[in-house]
């Protein structure tokens, strides 16, 4: 498959449901860690990496 195969797979809609549903699903288990500022989801179109996620939290030591 090539890179501009991975955007054929869905359509705009499912594409948006399977978003919502992996927010919902990440967003408790951050929040588990502490108050959030920023939660940002990046999609890559190289077929070895699928995404990136990146959490901003108030406080810079939560995470250790």
């Amino acid at each position: 498959m090539t890179t501009v195969d991975l955007t054929l797979e869905f359509e705009d809609s499912e594409q948006y449901q399977h978003f919502e549903t992996f927010y919902y699903d990440i967003l408790p288990e951050f929040k588990a860690a502490g108050r959030i500022v920023q939660l940002k989801v990046c999609c890559n179109y190289e077929p070895h990496l699928r995404g990136n996620v990146y959490v901003q939290y108030s406080r810079w030591l939560v995470m250790y």
